[in-house]
């Protein structure tokens, strides 16, 4: 094989690397979305309460976790992008062609300079961006706090009013021991 055929050939390799990067991104953004949904579900359901300050840490955590794993691979991305462009550059030109070498470049270490260089791109960041501020705004206008979010076990005592216009407590009708119970014809009963 001669130099060309080797640099289509990584060319090629470099393409593929680029997709599969992309491919890998777009689906931690889709569980990133799908991890959102469930906990604002969870959040605004009254079955399976979620507290507003759990709901933003958890979210929070959550996005930002997706977000760094997302600029992990934005990070083998740019570098195959880069290699991609490399060679191409050395087809149209007459240069010699110093690879196969995808591979060297996909492996370097990755630093924080290009962390941060790959996190401020606006494909990078501008969907975590959005769930943020929707977290933020859906926890405005959720339940107003921890306490209302909760089950309550027990349900408020009401009182109804009787047949003869006497209210009646819920407690004294439910026959629990602490008054007279009612009989079929709605008079008291003593229970004697």
């Amino acid at each position: 094989m001669d130099q060309e055929e080797l640099a289509v050939e990584e060319l090629k390799l470099a393409q593929a690397a680029i997709h599969k990067q992309d491919d890998l991104r777009f689906k931690i953004i889709g569980w990133c979305v799908i991890f959102f949904t469930g906990l604002t579900v969870a959040f605004l359901s009254e079955d399976m309460p979620v507290g507003k300050s759990i709901y933003l840490v958890v979210g929070a955590v959550g996005i930002v976790a997706f977000g760094i794993l997302d600029v992990l691979h934005k990070v083998a991305q740019d570098r195959a992008i880069k290699r991609y462009q490399c060679i191409e550059e050395g087809l149209r030109t007459v240069c010699t062609y110093d690879g196969p070498c995808l591979g060297d470049r996909l492996a370097e270490k990755v630093t924080p300079s290009a962390l941060w260089k790959a996190s401020k791109n606006a494909r990078v960041f501008g969907p975590y961006l959005a769930l943020a501020f929707s977290l933020c705004v859906i926890a405005l206008v959720g339940p107003s706090s921890d306490e209302e979010a909760t089950v309550q076990d027990e349900p408020p005592e009401t009182v109804r009013e009787c047949d003869n216009g006497a209210a009646q407590s819920d407690a004294l009708r439910s026959g629990d021991g602490n008054g007279p119970t009612p009989s079929k014809d709605g008079q008291a009963d003593s229970g004697q």
